[in-house]
């Protein structure tokens, strides 16, 4: 009888199980209860697994078990760890021109136990080289003004003080240096309001250059140059045309290490009408409307005879109660005639005026036109005198020369109790009274012309007024 032996469901699981069971416990005992079939059937079974390719041969998976797994550690080549490279940082800070300052610096992984220096430049020149501190900092301190406003590069190389053509390090960096600030201050500096001087400063004490330009109503009405310690003095024209007051105005351009800058060098007042009714408004500050000659003084300033003393941005002065100087009354005179294209000589023809003093053109003119000829001397030369206090008759003979009156005789009795036919300047003199200029002064004693007093700045105004709007009208 056939005896029969059941098979497990899965086989191959089986054999599986079996083959693992054999490689990692060879020396476990098989169970009986399987021992028995598998001897049974012997190769059939063997080979049936064997060809499907899933198990492999029990002996070669000893075999291989029983060797341990060689594990192979790769080689490790020794490491060079490099020195960190030398390096230096350079710092700056923003001046304005003029300023001192110092550049900071700083280097690192330095040589040690060897002197080194830096070499600083600025827009590739060199500036200075100096030596690093054994921590490698050093500081360079740059002198007041030794560089012009603007952005600059820093460069500086560290090397060894031993051998300097040898860079260890280098390194840029920035510097910016601002225009220094200013300031100006102008003033008229004459009674012919044509002339305005001042200085400029500036905010660290450098010396500016450039020009200065005066302005009024916006129009460019003149200019002066700098000198060397900042100060100016130049001329201007006044401007036509202009309908309201205005701001003289002095304007430093600047240059290109110091800023611009503007002042305010006086009020032009301007006169509406023009100059028909002087009465009704005020030109100074010390002529009210109340005063004795205001319209004569405020017709003197809207037709540009006088323009007095600057206040800023008040009115100006006229110091009606002061003397007259001579060079004042060559002023009044030479405006009066506004003589065109005139071109002063270089030569002055007094001893005692010089090309560039005040009023210099005019005191000349006035000797051209043989309004004067001075006081003689022994230089060979006349002297002008031209802070001297202008005498009444001085003016009546400059009044009378100028309009060189024909025909005219003078009278045979005086019309000034203190003035005879025999006295100096008789004829002028009376010229004056006979041209209603002027009608003296009532004394007690009668009317005198105080020939030997000097002239006020008022009674100046009312003989010129007198002159233009009643003689010559």
């Amino acid at each position: 009888m056939r005896k029969t032996i059941f098979r497990a469901k899965n086989a191959r699981l089986l054999g599986v199980v079996l083959s693992a069971t054999f490689v990692m416990a060879v020396a476990a005992p098989t169970s009986t209860a399987f021992a028995s079939p598998l001897d049974s059937e012997g190769s059939g079974t063997a080979n049936e697994q064997t060809s499907a390719g899933e198990v492999q041969d029990p002996s070669s998976l000893s075999s291989e078990a029983a060797d341990p797994i060689k594990t192979q550690t790769p080689e490790v080549s020794p490491t060079t760890v490099e020195a960190p490279l030398p390096s230096v940082s350079i710092t700056a800070p923003t001046i304005s021109f003029g300023q001192t300052t110092a550049v900071s610096l700083q280097a690192t992984n330095v040589p040690v136990d060897t002197a080194l220096a830096a070499i600083v430049s600025v827009d590739g020149a060199v500036l200075k080289t100096v030596s690093l501190t054994s921590s490698g900092t050093a500081k360079l301190t740059l002198p007041k003004a030794s560089i012009a406003a603007g952005d600059h590069r820093l460069s500086v190389s560290i090397v060894d003080a031993a051998a300097i053509a040898t860079v260890l390090a280098t390194a840029e960096g920035s510097l910016t240096v601002k225009q220094a600030t200013t300031k100006i201050d102008a003033s008229w500096t004459t009674d012919n309001g044509e002339s305005v001087g001042g200085r400029v400063t500036t905010q660290l004490g450098t010396s500016p250059t450039g020009s200065v330009i005066f302005s009024l109503g916006g129009k460019t009405v003149g200019s002066a140059q700098l000198a060397k310690d900042g100060s100016f003095k130049g001329s201007f024209t006044l401007a036509q045309g202009l309908t309201s007051s205005h701001d003289l105005v002095a304007s430093y351009v600047g240059d290109g290490n110091h800023s611009a800058s503007t002042a305010t060098a006086g009020v032009v007042v301007v006169c509406y009408g023009p100059c028909r009714w002087p009465e009704s408004f005020q030109a100074f500050s010390d002529v009210s409307l109340q005063h004795k000659f205001h319209k004569e003084i405020a017709w003197m300033y809207c037709n540009g005879y006088s323009r007095g003393w600057s206040q800023g941005f008040e009115l100006p002065l006229y110091k009606p109660s002061e003397n007259l100087t001579r060079s004042a009354m060559a002023a009044f005179v030479y405006r009066l005639e506004a003589p065109k294209n005139y071109q002063a000589p270089s030569e002055s023809p007094f001893a005692d005026v010089n090309p560039g003093d005040p009023f210099y053109k005019e005191i000349t003119w006035m000797w051209q036109r043989g309004l004067s000829r001075g006081y003689a001397n022994q230089s060979g030369k006349p002297d002008f005198r031209p802070n001297n206090s202008l005498s009444r008759e001085a003016m009546a003979a400059f009044m009378y020369r100028l309009e060189a009156p024909k025909g005219f005789k003078a009278p045979k009795k005086s019309p000034f109790a203190d003035l005879t036919p025999k006295s100096k300047f008789y004829t002028e003199i009376t010229w004056l009274h006979e041209a209603k200029l002027t009608t003296g002064s009532k004394t007690a004693n009668g009317r005198k012309f105080l020939s030997k007093d000097s002239l006020s700045r008022e009674a100046m105004a009312a003989f010129v007024y007198r002159l233009v709007e009643n003689y010559r009208a």
